[in-house]
């Protein structure tokens, strides 16, 4: 499975793994526990004028950097993002992840999407309507990065919701946050798994981590394979006033 994301928030780009990731299940529903409830739009933290920049590392070397920046607007707010890579691993292969969406800032809910790939000079676009029956309920990575800062903290339960990359669509399920440290702060650790609805190929195991509240910042973001880790960090962070 060739895995293209930029985190999200939810933003790392995996591109270029020729072999599925391997995923630790998020523990299994037990008699008597509430059945995970989908992630509601409504509860999402839309942040306008946000600027935030991740570094990303792979086996331990840095190999690009994450850009993303939210407009402003009463109604609508559009968040671009852009995952690229640098240095040693530009010269082996050249990987752009390119997302733009509207997001509805009332509902939280997407409203379109441009989703473009460039790998080694090969371009693939993909544009989404929300408002298409195909589509409807489901998010961008933008959007969903949105629900899950918005729907995060300690006392939150087990939930999940859609996902639409490059014209395909996931289930993204994330387990209930837990206390953690980043750095020395406190931070809310999520255990996540993103699968393809359609059952192809192989579950992928994230790890998220968030700020307290107000805000929600994705800190730190960790995917691995064969015991290998991806990393995003975030490296800068500025809100325009």
């Amino acid at each position: 499975m060739k895995v293209h994301a930029a985190v999200v928030i939810a933003l790392v780009s995996g591109a270029g793994c020729e072999r599925p990731l391997p995923v630790e299940p998020l523990p299994a529903m037990q008699p008597g526990q509430p059945e995970r409830r989908l992630v509601s739009p409504r509860d999402a933290l839309v942040v306008a004028r946000e600027r935030m920049s991740w570094s990303v590392t792979w086996r331990g070397l840095p190999v690009g950097a994450i850009q993303w920046a939210s407009g402003s607007g009463d109604r609508v707010v559009a968040i671009e993002s852009e995952f690229h890579t640098s240095g040693v691993a530009a010269n082996m292969v050249r990987i752009e992840h390119r997302l733009a969406t509207r997001v509805d800032a009332v509902s939280g809910g997407p409203i379109d999407g441009v989703d473009t790939i460039v790998d080694g000079g090969a371009a693939h676009t993909t544009r989404i309507s929300f408002s298409h029956e195909r589509w409807r309920g489901a998010h961008t990575l933008h959007s969903a990065v949105a629900a899950v800062r918005g729907w995060a903290s300690d006392a939150t339960a087990s939930g999940y919701l859609f996902v639409v990359h490059q014209g395909l669509r996931y289930r993204l399920d994330v387990a209930r946050p837990e206390v953690d440290m980043v750095d020395g702060a406190s931070a809310l650790r999520i255990e996540a798994e993103l699968a393809r609805v359609d059952g192809r190929g192989e579950p992928v195991a994230i790890t998220l981590w968030l700020s307290g509240k107000p805000w929600q910042i994705p800190m730190r973001l960790e995917v691995e394979q064969d015991g290998n880790t991806a990393t995003a960090e975030l490296i800068e962070r500025t809100v325009d006033r």
